[in-house]
């Protein structure tokens, strides 16, 4: 009997892992288009990181500091990054540099080293990083 009652407890146990998303390795190559995370759900509180820049206005080839925080001094694990066209979805046409490799990656999501992403799913305080332009784009926006 105690042997039936642990095999129920560990097919329950299991098919409740199968439940969780989550990455440990930085946000998949599928959020490219939609940037959606696929945690296998939508977050309903307000955004938990603060993303400022160092410019209201942006120049061909001049880099652009972008620093992140956790929002109210918290920590965050997970980030996915990316700089696109404020009218339509495109993708912005430019590239980031500077990094801290040993916590974020850069991935090439239909350009070269434009998705800012995690490495790892340690708790991070914050980070700066730099994008550089390519070339005027209009109006842009950090998503």
């Amino acid at each position: 009997m105690l042997g039936s009652s642990f095999r129920i407890l560990l097919v329950f146990a299991t098919s409740l892992a199968c439940c969780v998303y989550g990455f440990s390795t930085g946000c998949p190559m599928s959020a490219c288009s939609d940037l959606l995370p696929n945690h296998g759900y939508r977050q309903t509180g307000p955004c938990p990181i603060k993303v400022t820049t160092d410019v209201q206005c942006y120049q061909a080839g001049k880099p652009v500091t972008i620093t992140i925080k956790g929002g109210d001094g918290k920590k965050y694990r997970g980030i996915g990054l990316q700089v696109r066209q404020k009218a339509g979805d495109g993708i912005a046409e430019g590239v980031f540099e500077k990094i801290d490799t040993t916590q974020y990656k850069l991935n090439s999501c239909y350009g070269e080293k434009n998705y800012f992403t995690f490495r790892d799913n340690e708790e991070k305080d914050g980070t700066t990083l730099t994008w550089i332009p390519e070339s005027q784009q209009g109006e842009l926006e950090i998503v």
